[in-house]
């Protein structure tokens, strides 16, 4: 079981140009093309960009949506 807040919500990272700034529209615009609630999304936002590093950053991701 996918421990993610939005487990629905799959991306692909293909075509990620590997930026931050990139990773963090595209979960952004998956999470609301699977209904997330524009506050959930604000606050993914939120968390992503107070990310001390990539790695952090994509840990925060990864705890909304699931890759593939």
């Amino acid at each position: 079981m996918n421990a993610c807040r939005y487990p629905w919500v799959i991306v692909e990272p293909a075509g990620l140009d590997g930026s931050p700034a990139s990773v963090i529209r595209r979960v952004c615009f998956s999470l609301r093309l699977g209904g997330a609630p524009a506050e959930d999304i604000e606050r993914f936002r939120d968390e992503a960009l107070r990310a001390t590093g990539i790695h952090d950053m994509i840990a925060t991701c990864t705890r909304w949506v699931a890759f593939e």
